[in-house]
């Protein structure tokens, strides 16, 4: 399951298998790059790039903050 939490609403999704090897590899510190590849090992039958755009569209990744200058 992913937690996101567009806006003030939180939201629950399941994952497939691929999405979640994507996930995993990102937090693991792997580029984008490879986690594409874990998805795609994770679920041949999927689409890496769908699986990918589906997980910007539920506002799953976020851009880090920068130290203050």
């Amino acid at each position: 399951l992913l937690v996101v939490r567009p806006g003030a609403q939180v939201e629950v999704r399941r994952l497939s298998p691929g999405a979640f090897a994507l996930v995993c590899a990102v937090d693991g510190g792997e580029t984008l790059g490879r986690a594409l590849i874990s998805a795609f090992e994770a679920e041949p039958d999927g689409d890496p790039q769908q699986i990918f755009a589906a997980l910007l569209a539920a506002g799953s990744f976020v851009r880090p903050k920068t130290a203050a200058a």
